[in-house]
Order: C-alpha cells, then sequence, then structure tokens
C-alpha cells in the first residue's frame, strides 16, 4: 500500500531550516533579558553579599557542566574581576564569576568556545524575582596553581635533622582548659614543625622557637617558644573530605613579646568572624588589608597592602605544594586545605619566603588591629592565601586540643 503524502516527514533541508530559525529565534530573545539582568545587577551593587550569594550558586550549578564543555576552562569559583592599565592587572571591588582556564587568550574572540561574557540567574530580591547578569573575568591558571608554603625568616624551629624551615607568626593568644591557662603563639604548623610526617596524623611537639638575625640568618638563642601538639594536621593523602588545617600552638616565653608585629586589638573587632564581616572591610577602601611581614627578612619589605582576590567558601578546596617528610627522604605533597581567603597585591612588594605564619590585618583610625587571617603561602605573581581568622579561633577546625579548650586572641602584655 503506498504511503500518504501525511506520512513523509520533513526533509534533511527542512530540519536545517527549522533547526536554524530556531536557534535564531532563541538568541533574539536573549539581548533584552541581559540588559534587564545588568540592570538589576547595577542596581545591587551596594549588596555585595547578595552579588557574593549569586556568584556562589553559580559557580556551585554550574561548573559540573560547564568544564566539559569548554575546554579550556577547569575551575568556577566568585571574585573579584580584574582590570588591566598600563599592562598590569588591577583588582577591582567588582562581585564577579571567576572562570579559572589552562590558556588564557588561546579562544579567539567570537569563536565557539569562548567564554560568556555573564551568566543570568533567577533570583528573588526585594519581594521580587528577578533576572541578574552576573559578570564573570577570565584568569590564568597559573596565577592558582604557583601556590607554595612561604618559610625563609623571621623565626626558625629546630627539629633536627631536617632544615630549619623559617617563617613568621600571627599573634598572641590564651588557651583555657581544665589545666591552667597558657599564654601561645600561634603560627603555621609547616614553620612550627618544618618537614611534618606526610603519612602521619600525630603532632611534633617540645621544639624550641629561636629568632633570626636581622639579615635573616638563624640564631641557637633566646628560646622565643615551645611547640605544643595543638592545632591542625597536614595530610598528603588529597582527601577532599578530610582538608589540612596549617595551624599550630607554641607556649610562649617573655623573650618573644617584643617581637609581635600584632600589638593591638581593636577593642570590638578582634578578628573577622566570617565572610559578611570580611566584604564589609573590603568595601571600606582599596588595599584595606595589610600582610605584616617580619622585619629580619634579608628583604624587609614591611606592610604589604592587599585586596581580596577570591572569596572564602566552605565548598572551596584549594591545592598548595608542602615540602613534607616521608621515610626519612623530603617528598614534595599537594596539601589540600578548604575555605582560603586569597588576596593579591597591586604593588611591587610581594609575600615572599619568610612570610608564613604572619598576620594579615586591618589597622584603624584609633590605632587598634582586626585579624583577618594568617598567611601561609604565595606566589611570583603577588597572590597570598590565608587562613581565615574565623577558622583559627573555631576549635572544629582543628585535630587536637586540650580538654575544655578555649582560644582567644589577646594583646601584648
Amino acid at each position: 500500500m503506498p504511503r500518504r503524502a501525511t506520512d513523509v516527514g520533513p526533509s534533511a533541508r527542512q530540519i536545517k531550516a527549522w533547526a536554524s530559525a530556531a536557534e535564531k529565534r532563541s538568541l533574539a530573545a536573549l539581548p533584552s533579558l541581559r540588559k534587564e539582568g545588568h540592570a538589576n545587577w547595577r542596581a545591587v551593587n551596594d549588596d555585595p553579599m547578595f552579588q557574593t550569594r549569586l556568584a556562589q550558586e553559580l559557580c556551585d550549578t554550574r561548573s559540573v557542566d560547564m568544564t566539559p564543555c569548554y575546554k579550556n576552562l577547569v575551575w568556577m569559583v566568585p571574585g573579584f574581576r580584574q582590570v588591566t592599565r598600563l599592562k598590569r592587572r588591577h583588582l577591582t571591588k567588582q562581585v564577579c564569576v571567576l572562570f579559572v582556564v589552562r590558556d588564557k587568550g588561546s579562544v579567539a574572540e567570537g569563536r565557539p568556545q569562548m567564554l560568556p561574557k555573564a551568566l543570568m540567574i533567577y533570583a528573588e530580591h526585594g519581594g521580587t524575582r528577578k533576572v541578574f547578569s552576573v559578570p564573570t573575568d577570565v584568569q590564568d591558571a597559573s596565577a592558582f596553581a604557583a601556590a607554595k608554603a612561604h618559610t625563609s625568616s623571621g623565626v626558625w624551629v629546630s627539629r633536627s635533622p631536617w632544615p630549619d624551615a623559617p617563617g613568621s607568626f600571627t599573634c598572641l593568644v590564651k588557651l583555657t582548659s581544665d589545666a591552667e591557662p597558657i599564654t601561645c603563639v600561634l603560627s603555621a604548623q609547616h614553620v612550627l614543625t618544618p618537614f611534618a610526617d606526610a603519612d602521619s596524623l600525630q603532632m611534633d611537639s617540645q621544639r624550641s622557637m629561636f629568632p633570626r638575625a636581622g639579615n635573616g640568618d638563624p640564631l641557637g638563642s633566646p628560646p622565643l617558644a615551645t611547640t605544643l601538639p595543638y592545632g591542625g594536621v597536614l595530610r598528603s593523602d588529597e582527601l577532599k573530605d578530610r582538608p589540612s588545617f596549617d595551624v599550630q600552638l607554641a607556649q610562649a616565653d617573655v623573650q618573644l613579646f617584643d617581637r609581635i608585629a600584632l600589638r593591638r586589638f581593636h577593642p570590638t573587632q578582634p578578628w573577622v568572624r566570617d565572610i559578611k564581616e570580611l566584604m564589609a572591610l573590603n568595601a571600606s577602601g582599596a588595599n584595606a588589608f595589610q600582610l605584616l611581614t617580619p622585619d629580619n627578612h634579608p628583604e624587609p619589605r614591611g606592610a604589604i597592602p592587599l585586596s581580596l582576590s577570591m572569596m572564602p567558601n566552605d565548598s572551596t578546596i584549594v591545592s598548595i605544594r608542602y615540602t613534607l617528610s616521608r621515610n626519612g627522604r623530603a617528598v614534595s605533597c599537594a596539601v589540600l586545605q578548604v575555605g582560603l581567603i586569597v588576596l593579591k597585591t597591586n604593588g611591587s612588594k610581594i609575600p615572599a619566603g619568610g612570610d608564613s605564619g604572619s598576620p594579615i590585618v586591618v589597622r584603624h583610625s584609633n590605632g587598634g588591629m582586626t585579624l583577618v587571617g594568617m598567611h601561609i603561602a604565595g606566589n611570583d605573581l603577588g597572590s597570598s592565601w590565608a587562613i581565615p581568622a574565623w577558622q583559627i579561633f573555631n576549635l572544629h577546625f582543628w585535630r587536637r586540643y586540650p580538654a575544655g579548650a578555649a582560644i582567644a586572641p589577646m594583646d601584648v602584655p
């Protein structure tokens, strides 16, 4: 029986024409929506926390789909847009979604693999559901992949037979527990336990921390502190659900007090308690944060101004290279950490070896300081990776501490 004319399907040519027309109609709907989204985004510029939440939601929900679609894309994370002035990249205060790519500039303008300049998302604001167009910024993976733990001067810990791995320290803290209160100094574990065992979950202790001379050379006296088995742990197993925490305490000696850079805490805001406070301080001005580097460094740099580059988040895992020990040999390990703050300097002074453990602060007009975090790593591009203060003073992030423990920052006696 012959087929009826109505049974004959569309030809390949007809399908192609229909698809082309459908594509044009789909794209024609975008400009007006984008325009509305841009206007709504600009209207909430005074609410960076809301903008950050939208950027984070886009990263959480779209990265799994977008990363395999764009061959150059390796990571999506909320951060701040950078602009080029006089051939140099400078951070702005504009919240965006960062596209971290293998090779920036490898995809020409207008090509199919070019990443979008904005991502749209619907959200409720002011009691109304609206569309927002969240800007994006493409940044090269080299700015993130080169992070390595910093250690070169300031103080040093003797852990024979390993060479000294000098660094710095953050501040004094009071450790209270079921035993007597102890005055401690807070620093990075890779400073207080150089070449820590890559596979052990135990913490080394009872090591002496010594000063360094004005030119950075190690001195054998006087002892400034004695390391304690309290803090986090550096893990080499790269388990995302068990991230490392590069923090350790040492019991302070009075000889240490004159060397503390963070000398006076702000009376009502001694440390940053959450990302909302961090964002508020960041909005207070350009280069709002300062990394207080050691004076006894071969190349003293004093306070280094920094701006927030990437927002911390409990779901953001960062890999940093550490030199640890295994079976009596030094090994380079990728250590995973969660929720780190990433800052960047726009100036000529950059973080360097020997700055690990140094405090990152905000100075106030009354002379007080707010602790933002502890610097633990950097790169040659002027970036600083820091453990946020709200993690440092939350024992949930610690692995070991005495029964009934609590820690709090304290001013220099």
